[in-house]
């Protein structure tokens, strides 16, 4: 059984990585090493033509004492969204070092210690334990209370290299998650465990383009990934069919919209009224 919880988020501490992206403008290099919070550190590197070496050279990264290090490049974010992954044309600094993040002129990568995570000892009246362990080269988290032994949802790990979560308020997250797991046990009816439960959100993200005419509506774009990560799938063997029938290059328009509980795609060509495909895609 799979139950989620709604727990108190900490703040990400995005001062911190604002400062370390103005260390590296102001650095003749174009990189700095910062130390955002206890065994975590954020890398800002301005893409200046330089060699990896001279960029990176005079920063030390020493990892001495930490249990078990992780790190991630910030752009694995931008190319794979997700609704606990940062959005980088939302984040609250400079429009300018959100563009460069977006157009990896910005390069940020972050090094945590896991291992900060873990916890053994009495937590709320029972006997609780966090540990980190590595699987398949991924670092995922595992929970026992009392005798129960349950995973825990890897959108934490992604919260803390991908959002600048801290540690200590993600191991709290935890915690109190563990607390509500408590109150239910095998014997729950599968009604009132899914009262427990918050609501999943899908999210998107999409750079939005001024049109050209200005009293046109904006151009809204979105990776092809992240919309097969929602189900949409693009037709691309009936549109290779379709532009193989015409002599003609033809230029398509994709309208994607939500149809009760599903996704319409809709293709017309450019210049008519004639819709080539109607397909639901998705059921999400």
């Amino acid at each position: 059984m799979k139950v989620s919880f709604d727990v108190d988020e900490p703040l990400p501490p995005l001062d911190a990585v604002a400062k370390c992206i103005d260390d590296a403008w102001a650095d003749p290099k174009g990189s700095a090493l910062v130390d955002i919070g206890d065994r975590d550190r954020i890398l800002a590197i301005w893409v200046r033509d330089l060699p990896v070496k001279e960029v990176v050279g005079h920063l030390s990264n020493d990892p001495a004492g930490w249990t078990m290090p992780a790190w991630a490049w910030f752009s694995q974010a931008v190319d794979n969204p997700d609704p606990f992954r940062a959005n980088p044309y939302n984040l609250p600094m400079s429009a300018d070092y959100r563009a460069a993040l977006a157009e990896s002129e910005l390069i940020l990568a972050h090094f945590v210690d896991l291992g900060v995570l873990e916890y053994e000892g009495i937590h709320g009246g029972r006997e609780v334990r966090i540990r980190v362990y590595r699987k398949s080269g991924s670092s995922h988290i595992q929970a026992r209370l009392g005798e129960r032994v349950m995973d825990v949802s890897d959108r934490f790990v992604d919260q803390i290299l991908f959002d600048f979560m801290p540690l200590p308020g993600v191991r709290s997250m935890i915690l109190q998650m563990l607390d509500q797991v408590g109150d239910i046990d095998e014997q729950t009816p599968q009604e009132e465990a899914t009262e427990w439960a918050s609501p999943t959100v899908n999210a998107t993200h999409s750079f939005v383009y001024p049109s050209s005419p200005f009293d046109s509506e904006p151009v809204a774009v979105s990776s092809l990934g992240m919309l097969e990560q929602i189900g949409v799938a693009v037709p691309f063997d009936e549109l290779a069919a379709y532009a193989e029938s015409n002599n003609e290059d033809i230029t398509l328009t994709a309208v994607i919209q939500r149809d009760g509980n599903a996704w319409k795609l809709e293709l017309v060509e450019a210049d008519s009224e004639e819709y080539l495909t109607r397909g639901l895609n998705s059921d999400n």
